[in-house]
């Protein structure tokens, strides 16, 4: 006799064939190879979906309105992307393609946190969303009085604001505190904390945040202090996670350091609330205005220009400065003469980092712009030929499958599956409720899942060409509705919803 795991009223009881024979679901995927980074499992089984779930996972055949053929490919939970700047309809169907079911803006975050969600609601998305509280915009509206509304263009000028970026004194840091806490009222998964963006700001300031966080039970994404190597703001994410017993994320962990990776190992075996990152293909991007960018801290850091500036290779500082007073906004790809194509020691580190519990991978995935640095239109469909980000923006999961996967063969696909998937939904369920449905291949989880034949998978993005979209996911599944049907968009399918702390 074949056994069906299903969804009972009292959890997950197992029901016999029969029993479940007649049950008729609304998707069945059907002899696929599931992979669940949860459980283990790694094995052909049929999935049954009704109403956006996961209701059973079956040796035998299912009977459902619409079947997917799965045989001979793998079947298994989205991507998880924690750090994903698009946040639009159009990056959102990008990464789909990529096989990203979720994406979050954590880094940088968003204010007002209720009129992000707003906005996004009203425009509708093909994945599920999530924004933090930024620390940053908070600062721009306190010390600056930088009126902000929720989207990205609207925050640009206020992140770049120099007088947001200054010390706050003693009733200002009182005052951001209060717009964080606001924030997570709101709903945001966490607190935005780039930290590198904001030379002022003083540890005690940061402390005070780390603190808010621990009283509210809310997770820190922080890009640490610019310096080189990485090493003190490594130190100050340490200190302040096991001084106040706050979670900190360390977003995009760099390469340049092996003392701070040591470091980091070390504090992760002792227990300490953080969880670094690694990304899948290894040049920087950033917003040109910065203040690492500007040439006295890049000189400070022994660094030299070497960037793109929309498709235009910039390697002088006179360019670099010129550029920063004409176009301070202007996103930039951060070039690197090393990369893991042609360094076996970066490639090993990187996987190393994907194998290891508690790592999550992202893509830092940027806003899509033309080349004259024009946001694009949301609902513009397809993305066109001079359309300008990072191209880890459509081809960041998939590069690590094609590469470290198949061709490198230095991890396995459930290694990627824990990465992508379960770690950043193991992470963010501490104080995410929501998030145990997700990130994993089990009954009662949200029916989030890829369907592919890894052979076939590739990443097309190149920094001179970043509007390539990724190819081989056959099937991305959002909440049970098909976002890419056979290895096509479907324009009509718009199941993304909001990722909040408290459910709405």
């Amino acid at each position: 006799m074949k056994w069906v795991l299903a969804a009972g009223l009292l959890g997950c009881v197992w029901l016999t064939t029969p029993a479940t024979a007649a049950e008729r679901y609304d998707l069945v995927i059907s002899d696929g190879q599931v992979m669940d980074p949860e459980s283990g499992l790694r094995a052909v089984r049929t999935i049954g979906v009704k109403d956006g779930k996961i209701a059973a996972i079956s040796e035998g055949a299912l009977t459902g309105a619409r079947t997917i053929n799965a045989k001979g490919k793998i079947v298994g939970p989205g991507f998880i992307d924690l750090h994903a700047h698009g946040q639009s309809l159009l990056a959102g169907r990008v990464q789909a393609f990529d096989g990203v079911t979720t994406a979050i803006e954590a880094e940088a975050g968003q204010f007002p946190v209720d009129k992000a969600y707003r906005n996004a609601a009203q425009e509708g998305r093909a994945t599920n969303y999530g924004f933090t509280v930024s620390w940053n915009l908070a600062r721009a509206v306190v010390l600056a009085g930088v009126e902000v509304d929720g989207t990205w263009k609207g925050g640009e000028k206020a992140r770049l604001n120099e007088e947001g970026q200054r010390a706050a004194t003693a009733p200002e840091v009182e005052r951001i505190l209060a717009l964080l806490d606001q924030g997570l009222d709101q709903g945001a998964p966490g607190i935005g904390l780039a930290l590198g963006y904001m030379p002022g700001a003083q540890a005690e300031e940061v402390f005070a945040v780390s603190q808010l966080a621990a009283r509210r039970n809310a997770e820190i994404f922080t890009h640490i202090r610019s310096t080189t190597p990485d090493f003190s703001g490594t130190e100050e994410v340490i200190a302040n996670a096991v001084s106040t017993g706050a979670h900190w994320h360390i977003m995009h962990v760099y390469w340049n350091s092996p003392a701070q990776m040591e470091l980091i190992a070390g504090a992760m075996k002792a227990g300490a609330p953080i969880t670094p990152e690694t990304k899948g293909l290894l040049t920087g991007s950033t917003f040109v205005g910065a203040p690492f960018m500007r040439p006295e801290a890049m000189k400070k850091m022994g660094k030299t220009p070497d960037l793109l500036y929309y498709g235009r290779h910039v390697t002088t500082f006179e360019e670099l400065a010129e550029i920063q007073a004409k176009d301070p906004d202007a996103l930039i790809i951060n070039l690197h003469k090393l990369t893991d194509d042609n360094d076996v020691r970066l490639r090993e580190e990187t996987a190393r980092r994907i194998r290891t519990p508690g790592w999550t991978l992202a893509s830092d995935a940027m806003p899509w712009t033309n080349f004259k640095g024009d946001r694009l239109p949301s609902d513009l469909w397809p993305l066109p030929a001079d359309a300008w980000a990072h191209p880890r923006s459509a081809g960041n999961f998939t590069r690590v499958i094609q590469k470290y996967v198949m061709e490198w063969k230095l991890v396995d696909m459930m290694d990627v599956f824990r990465a992508a998937s379960l770690n950043p939904a193991l992470e963010l369920e501490r104080h995410v409720p929501m998030m145990r449905a997700k990130g994993r291949v089990k009954v009662g989880a949200d029916a989030d899942l890829l369907v592919f034949d890894p052979v076939a998978v590739r990443a097309v993005a190149t920094e001179r060409k970043p509007g390539a979209l990724s190819v081989g996911m056959d099937y991305v599944i959002v909440n049970g509705a098909v976002v890419i049907d056979n290895g096509k968009l479907d324009v009509r399918a718009l199941p993304g919803r909001p990722i909040l702390n408290t459910p709405r």
